[in-house]
Formats: structure tokens, C-alpha cells, sequence
């Protein structure tokens, strides 16, 4: 599939979000905040990132899912579960790479293959447990405070409000008895979610990830900001605790619909951020982290054969030729040809080379 096929649809999955942040200016309450789960392999248990990870949020959102499991129907087999009839999956895309001639060769993209995925609620005879993040009597998980002393940034209490200064590489924070009970969670869940939230800020110093923080500028302001409440809601959702939304969203949300208007590789890029600054607290932390994204290799050793596979074509009336739409296998064009009776082979028109037909003249 080319790139341009791909950005058309993942495109129209922004425009959605857009869509509905424009309804609701002033009283859009981001989708992060109800928990943010990290999308992961049902079979292989490797997390989904990038570009990938965001579309089954997206899809996540949409259709109001509570597993964070997907797979494809191939691999749902392996477990003997079956995906309900009329379930519709969701898309994703494998980039191929080039083969490189010299090790210190760039990688780049030749083109994306496309597969599809189901998530755990589609499917029947599958059963995984899943927190209930909301619940009224839910314990605090004592691993919140171990993670926070974990990262050993330099944090001081008793200032009224909550914000990382960059040139101290400090964090401010009110005493955790300062917090209040809120329709979110306790006034324990909110000091934790208010810290953890700088954290994800202390993590982009110079010294560390390299966010360029010193830019006092509206559009990366807003940005870092993006960064640091999806890094928030994943640690947050990881410790099973409440993400305290932000009063201060309509500040950065025009922004926000600006730049994903300009470009919808914005939210793909602050995801990306905000992924790889969790990696550096829980790395920084020395607590058990979840595994990083392997699926792109793992779709390519479960899904090769199924995906190059062409479609059976049975007739049951006798024709002297047939025109069909084919992919190439080789350099994943797509084309037309007419065959004629008992002609099971076509060339493709782009890079010339020879294409299977499983066709029953």
C-alpha cells in the first residue's frame, strides 16, 4: 500500500478527533482522561507503538472498548476464540523497509502492508481481566509512591500550585494534605497525577530527553503540555490510578487543533514522546517495565504467508476469459489484467514480475 493510501486513511481518523474538539471548544474534556490503555498483543503481549498504537485508541474510543488486547483473526484462532460475526476490525499498517547494502545505510520506508485486528471484546471464548479504574472503593496502590521516589528528581512541597521549572530543574508541589477529593478520585489520586504529570516535564530536561524545554513558545508549550498528559494518563492508567483532568485545556486546545490540522503526524509525534519519556522513568525507576514494540516483527513472521496469499476465484459459469484486480507481491502495486481460460499467472505492470492467480476455470 503506498503512503499516500495510508495517510488518506489515518487522516480521516485526526479529522474525527478534530471534529469533535471544535463541537465541543471550552467544554472538551480530553479522551486521555477517562485512562489511557496501551494497546497490546493478546497473543505476544508486546505493546503497539506509533502510528499503530494511536489508531486502536482511536478505535478504542470509538467503539468504547475496555480491553486493550487485539490480534488478528489468525492469531485469535491460536486461542481458540472466535471473532462475533459482523465485528468489524480495525486496520493497522507494517512498514517494509528497504534492504539495506551497507550496515550504515538509512532505513526507509518502500511501502506499508496492511492487516487488521480485532480487539478482546470482539471475540468470544476469551476472557482477561481488566481494573475497573473508576471504582468508587478502588485501593491506592502503593506503588505510585514507590515510583515517584523512584525517579529521585528534586521535589518541593508547599508551593499553591503544581509546575516543573526548567533552569532549577525543580518540581513545585502543593503538600498531598492540600489536594482535595474530586469527582475523579481522591485527593491521594490527584497529588499522584498531578506529580506524575510533572515528571513526565522533568523528564524532557537537557540532561535527560532533550525536549527542548527553554522554548518559551505558545505552539511548543502547548505541545510539551500534550506530551506530558498522555505520559500521565499511561503511568497513571499503568498504577491502576485516576487521571485529574486539567483546567487549563483551553489554553492549549486551539493550538492543539491548529497543529493537527497543519500536520496529523502531530498527535502520532506527542504519543510517541510521551511513550518514550514512560520508558525513561520506569528505566530511571528500576521497576519492572512493560515490554517495548515488537509487533512489527511479530506481524511479519505470523502474517507473511497469510497476508501474500491471493484470493480463491471458483466460477461456476463457464467464461473463455476473466479480468481481475491483483496486488503485486513484489513491489505491492496494484493492477488489472484480463486471463484467459486456464491462465493462472499475470505480470505486474509496475516492476514486471510474475503474480499467482488461484483461479477454478
Amino acid at each position: 500500500m503506498k503512503k499516500e493510501e495510508v495517510d488518506a486513511h489515518v487522516r480521516s481518523v485526526v479529522d474525527k478527533l478534530i471534529e469533535q474538539m471544535q463541537e465541543n471548544l471550552g467544554e472538551w474534556v480530553a479522551p486521555w482522561h477517562n485512562g489511557f490503555l496501551e494497546p497490546k498483543n493478546a497473543i505476544t503481549h508486546h505493546l503497539f507503538s506509533g502510528m499503530n498504537a494511536t489508531l486502536l485508541w482511536a478505535s478504542t474510543l470509538d467503539n468504547t472498548f475496555q480491553s486493550d488486547e487485539w490480534a488478528t483473526l489468525k492469531q485469535w484462532n491460536t486461542k481458540k476464540a472466535k471473532v462475533k460475526i459482523r465485528s468489524k476490525g480495525t486496520r493497522l499498517f507494517r512498514p517494509i523497509y528497504a534492504k539495506k547494502n551497507n550496515p550504515s545505510d538509512e532505513d526507509y520506508i518502500i511501502y506499508f502492508k496492511p492487516y487488521t485486528v480485532f480487539n478482546a471484546d470482539q471475540v468470544n471464548n476469551y476472557n482477561s481481566a481488566h481494573p475497573d479504574l473508576f471504582a468508587d472503593n478502588m485501593p491506592i496502590d502503593p506503588s505510585a509512591d514507590k515510583f515517584i521516589a523512584s525517579c529521585k528528581a528534586n521535589i518541593t512541597h508547599g508551593n499553591t500550585d503544581a509546575f516543573y521549572r526548567v533552569h532549577e530543574d525543580k518540581i513545585y508541589l502543593p503538600f498531598p494534605t492540600n489536594f482535595v477529593d474530586s469527582s475523579h478520585g481522591s485527593k491521594k489520586h490527584n497529588y499522584y497525577a498531578t506529580a506524575i504529570h510533572e515528571l513526565i516535564h522533568w523528564s524532557g530536561h537537557d540532561t535527560r530527553m532533550k525536549r527542548n524545554l527553554a522554548n518559551n513558545s505558545t505552539e511548543q508549550y502547548a505541545y510539551e503540555e500534550l506530551v506530558a498528559e498522555l505520559g500521565a494518563a499511561i503511568i497513571c492508567t499503568r498504577l491502576e490510578n485516576t487521571i485529574t483532568p486539567r483546567t487549563d485545556h483551553a489554553a492549549y486546545l486551539k493550538s492543539w487543533i491548529k497543529h493537527l490540522k497543519d500536520d496529523f503526524r502531530y498527535l502520532f509525534k506527542a504519543v510517541d514522546d510521551a511513550k518514550k519519556a514512560v520508558h525513561f522513568l520506569y528505566e530511571l525507576t528500576g521497576i519492572e517495565n512493560a515490554d517495548v514494540d515488537c509487533e512489527d516483527k511479530e506481524f511479519e513472521q505470523l502474517n507473511d504467508s497469510e497476508a501474500v496469499e491471493p484470493d480463491k476465484i471458483i466460477l461456476t459459469d463457464f467464461v473463455s476469459t476473466l479480468k481481475v484486480s491483483a496486488c503485486c507481491i513484489h513491489c505491492h502495486e496494484s493492477y488489472s489484467v484480463t486471463l484467459t481460460r486456464y491462465e493462472n499467472l499475470s505480470f505486474c505492470e509496475q516492476c514486471s514480475k510474475p503474480n499467482k492467480h488461484l483461479i477454478e476455470w
